[in-house]
């Protein structure tokens, strides 16, 4: 029961970052064919998955109580910094004109840095610019949603959480959230729904967190 429930807490979580996405592209009126939509979907259900590999290889040098520890440990560190960020955003909130000129991180590797700029911008994943996100750019902004959570992936499966079941659920999950923040976005204003939304996956993590340890 225990299991179930963290799994769809965490899904949810980390599909608030494709609903936050779409939105965005909504507000934009940019458009995300369904075939874009299905492959930022199983993209992100891929990157999940390995992520949770990677923590059962890493639980299995810990007792089952050690594991769970840390990972609830991890979920809730997470938590807490994404929801610190949430709030230095509101702190911080510039003018349209100041915000375009913030240079955003990159590396000299060319897709490592648009990776990076698609974390920090869902916009810059529209390559070409053509307003229309493509096949190759749903696996860019795929990847780049899903990175955010590679931790939180980690953290789950220490825990104990399964793997597949998970992944498949945040791909499903990924992709309806996705859908449904770009007909949202097109209707509600921005700046009042964004800013609510945007404090939850935090939130739903450290909840999870706490949940294992108490």
């Amino acid at each position: 029961m225990f299991h179930d429930l963290t799994l769809l807490w965490l899904a949810f979580a980390v599909s608030l970052d494709s609903f936050g996405a779409g939105t965005t592209y909504g507000l934009r009126k940019m458009r995300i064919p369904p075939t874009s939509i299905v492959i930022i979907g199983i993209c992100s259900g891929i990157v999940i998955y390995l992520a949770m590999k990677i923590g059962d290889r890493l639980s299995i040098w810990f007792s089952p109580f050690v594991a769970s520890t840390l990972g609830a440990m991890i979920l809730i560190s997470l938590g807490l910094w994404a929801v610190l960020q949430s709030l230095r955003s509101r702190t911080n909130d510039k003018p349209k004109h100041q915000q375009e000129k913030v240079k955003t991180w990159t590396f000299h590797i060319e897709k490592i840095g648009l990776v990076i700029q698609v974390l920090k911008s869902p916009l810059h994943a529209d390559v070409d610019e053509s307003g229309s996100i493509t096949a190759g750019e749903a696996i860019l902004l795929g990847v780049a949603l899903s990175l955010d959570a590679f931790a939180a992936g980690i953290g789950a499966s220490m825990m104990g959480i399964p793997a597949l079941s998970t992944a498949i659920l945040i791909a499903i999950m990924s992709s309806l959230f996705l859908s449904l923040g770009m007909i949202i976005g097109i209707k509600v204003p921005k700046h009042r729904f964004s800013r609510v939304i945007s404090i939850l996956p935090g939130m739903f993590l450290i909840v999870m967190g706490l949940s294992r340890m108490l």
